[in-house]
């Protein structure tokens, strides 16, 4: 006859010995749920670096053309002769005894253009160091593809299998 000690047992593994199956699916479904929880984070985290990179960038510029456009308005109330100047190519005069000039018709002949030409050339240069975008590996597509809930479901099923499979359990008398 049987012993009613191992008769009230679940299941008995002696292929396996002392190690349980069953926590290979428990281990691999909470790495999977992790995964899929953690890599989108992860990608939302670092898009938001990237903005906040170029918006700290953006106000470096805008800091940059406040910094010259109140040079150049401090240097342009200290001299009369410009500020006489800029006041009559702005009006389109020309003083008495001088000789109009042909000029460039697609240059700058704002103030405000000129500073932003100038400062055209500082972003051309600071764009040119772009990061290079690296592809996403195919966890990280399973993770926070379309089939999104599908891999965290199987991360979940194969997390509930490895509990279902747990250790052997023993009936109490």
């Amino acid at each position: 006859m049987s012993d009613p000690q191992t008769s009230k047992t679940r299941r008995s593994s002696p292929a396996f010995g002392a190690f349980d199956p069953g926590w290979l699916f428990v281990l691999l479904g909470m790495i999977v749920l992790s995964a899929g929880i953690l890599i989108p984070a992860i990608q939302e985290n670092r898009v938001l670096g990237e903005q906040l990179r170029l918006a700290r960038q953006m106000e470096s510029r805008s800091q940059q053309h406040l910094t010259r456009s109140t040079s150049l308005l401090d240097q342009m109330y200290r001299d009369d002769a410009t500020l006489r100047r800029i006041w009559n190519a702005d009006l389109n005069r020309t003083p008495q005894g001088s000789e109009p000039v042909l000029r460039d018709l697609e240059a700058p002949s704002d103030v405000l253009q000129w500073l932003d030409a100038s400062a055209g050339q500082s972003v051309l240069l600071s764009e040119a160091s772009s990061e290079i975008e690296l592809q996403p590996s195919l966890l990280e597509r399973m993770a926070s593809g379309p089939r999104r809930l599908w891999f965290l479901g199987a991360g979940g099923m194969c997390l509930c299998v490895g509990l279902v499979m747990g250790p052997t359990v023993t009936g109490r008398d």
